[in-house]
């Protein structure tokens, strides 16, 4: 039962990163003052094609919302912006404009990063964490890199080992490389501490 619950973890957290592919949520964009939800979202609309353009990609910005609650009392209201493009694709072609978004007099502060759920947020605070405290000690020139994530990730604790229960958030990564086809077996079997049989196990679970 309980590896059927850690199952059914991981389809659920592929499931929300499937749902969320195609989002982007845009940081420290403002909002109009006194603005219907209607001319917020046309406003919203406007300068994000702006931005678009600024930086080279054509595509239309579909549904754009303000996350969290509407304040009127604020002073600098700056909502992050969730919008949804047509591909990853684009999604990426935007995100590498990200440093040229700077060069805008009008958006130098707007950040712009992928839909990450909750799970995803949780794991990239701790590798930051982990930065951070390594540079505390005195290590210089590191940076969060694909070095850092796999030592990271090996170095994660397993539950119930004498019962091959696996950490959740360890063994969602790990199916989802395969499923991705960033790593074969054999290969994430190495990286993450995990036997070969384990992950075939739990990708074939997936599919049933």
């Amino acid at each position: 039962m309980h590896n059927l619950t850690i199952a059914e973890d991981i389809i659920s957290e592929v499931m929300e990163r499937e749902k969320r592919r195609n989002n982007l949520i845009i940081f420290n964009l403002p909002e109009m003052e006194r603005a219907t939800r209607i001319e917020q979202t046309a406003a919203d609309t406007a300068s994000v094609q702006d931005i678009f353009t600024y930086v080279g990609v054509s595509t239309e910005v579909s549904n754009p919302v303000r996350l969290g609650k509407y304040d009127p009392t604020s002073i600098q209201r700056k909502r992050p912006l969730k919008i949804t493009l047509p591909s990853a694709a684009v999604i990426n072609e935007v995100l590498r404009g990200n440093k040229k978004i700077k060069q805008m007099e009008r958006f130098k502060s707007v950040v712009i990063n992928k839909d990450k759920t909750p799970n995803q947020l949780r794991f990239f605070k701790s590798v930051k964490e982990q930065l951070s405290a390594r540079l505390s000690s005195g290590e210089t020139a590191l940076t969060i890199s694909v070095s850092i994530f796999l030592s990271f990730l090996k170095t994660m604790p397993r539950k119930g080992v004498k019962h091959k229960q696996w950490d959740p958030k360890q063994m969602k990564l790990t199916v989802e490389a395969v499923k991705n086809k960033e790593m074969g077996y054999l290969e994430a079997s190495k990286v993450f501490g995990i036997p070969k049989s384990t992950i075939e196990g739990y990708v074939k679970k997936m599919h049933q």
